[in-house]
């Protein structure tokens, strides 16, 4: 093969052309088989309540979207928002935890042959993992055996099945209100039927530095394991994927004037409710914190509504954009860094003993119940 599986050990390529791939994630609960091919490719996400045309009627029908954007990209436009939106919210205090519905959360996504959906045929597709998910796969592929330490117990993950299973904890469902974010399980285990290169596969092939110091050594090896673990079909069938997919494809906007064509395209529900409370409370105070400090951000994002009845219901503020914005949409300059606060993490205060054993995790397309959208990452080492 001339991909090389497992791991990612290189940078995603920047510069090539990029659309819009369709990504799965562990929307229902219930149990998930996958078998891991590369990854993580690390992005940067916003998820955010949103409007949609619908095709059929063409009216604005309400939904969520998620905006992906290169990792590195900073002070965008809804990094803008989440600083302001925290400013408002904490300036009208009675809340221990301050969240903002913009801020950004960190995705990591894998190349997998979904086996649920390929028993007529091989369906390889994008995968949204959370981060504890992230965690269990590098755990379990870097466990040693107990016969030769310098042999992997199970092999690399492209080279066994694990099964994924959703559920939620009932128990804490009740502890903590329903809040689905804390109640969430997510169990990773190896069909031990898939384990063909238990024992046998080296260690040290694992570590970044050794790969790129000795790669035509480790992809001999790996391509001689690949005829073990895969049959023909699956073989062909890889190559053919990672030949017509680059994971750089998964970006839907990579700055800040891509970004603003994608809120005009999926705009902002600032209507939005979340188990019958509005998403936005706080918005008409929003509306005017933008109109005092930034107003410039606030035509753009007036520019996003559409045009219409919709728009004229929704306008966020009174400000004469044809006259005040310039010709040219420039980006509004970011408060300093030093003037920007902390993304808060998720409370350990409340129930801390019971929230330690969730899978308190970055939120995906998996957690649409509203509790946060406030990134808490930090970084996994391969």
């Amino acid at each position: 093969m001339v991909v090389r599986l497992g791991s990612t050990h290189e940078d995603v390529d920047s510069t090539l052309d990029f659309g819009k791939k369709k990504i799965g994630y562990f929307k229902d609960l219930g149990t998930y088989i996958h078998r891991v091919l590369k990854g993580p490719f690390v992005f940067k996400g916003f998820i955010y309540p949103a409007w949609k045309e619908d095709f059929e009627t063409g009216e604005m029908i309400p939904t969520y979207h998620k905006i992906v954007v290169p990792q590195k990209l900073e002070n965008t436009i809804m990094d803008k928002l989440a600083f302001l939106d925290r400013q408002v919210q904490s300036s009208l205090g009675g809340k221990d935890k301050i969240v903002s519905r913009f801020a950004p959360s960190t995705l990591y996504i894998f190349a997998v042959i979904n086996r649920k959906a390929s028993v007529d045929n091989i369906q390889i597709i994008f995968w949204e993992y959370k981060r504890s998910l992230v965690r269990d796969l590098n755990s379990l592929q870097k466990k040693l055996s107990t016969k030769d330490s310098e042999k992997l117990m199970y092999g690399p993950y492209w080279s066994y099945d694990v099964v994924i299973e959703k559920k939620y904890d009932e128990v804490m469902m009740e502890k903590t209100g329903g809040n689905l974010q804390y109640s969430t399980r997510y169990e990773l285990d190896i069909d031990p039927e898939t384990l063909v290169l238990s024992g046998k596969y080296p260690a040290k092939y694992l570590n970044r530095d050794y790969y790129l110091q000795h790669k035509e050594e480790v992809e001999e090896f790996d391509n001689k394991c690949y005829a073990q673990v895969f049959s023909e079909e699956e073989l062909s069938a890889i190559q053919e994927f990672f030949e017509k997919n680059n994971p750089e494809h998964i970006i839907s906007a990579r700055d800040n004037q891509e970004l603003l064509e994608e809120l005009k395209k999926f705009p902002i529900n600032w209507d939005a409710e979340i188990d019958g409370q509005p998403a936005f409370p706080h918005r008409d105070k929003l509306f005017k914190k933008l109109e005092e400090v930034n107003e410039r951000l606030l035509n753009m994002i007036n520019k996003t509504l559409p045009d219409g009845e919709y728009k004229g219901k929704r306008q966020i503020a009174l400000v004469d954009s044809t006259e005040k914005e310039s010709s040219k949409e420039e980006i509004p300059e970011s408060p300093k860094k030093a003037d920007i606060e902390e993304t808060p993490k998720p409370s350990k205060e409340a129930k801390k003993a019971d929230i330690e054993e969730a899978d308190v995790d970055e939120p995906t397309m998996a957690d649409l119940d509203g509790t946060t959208f406030d990134s808490d990452s930090e970084e996994i080492i391969w």
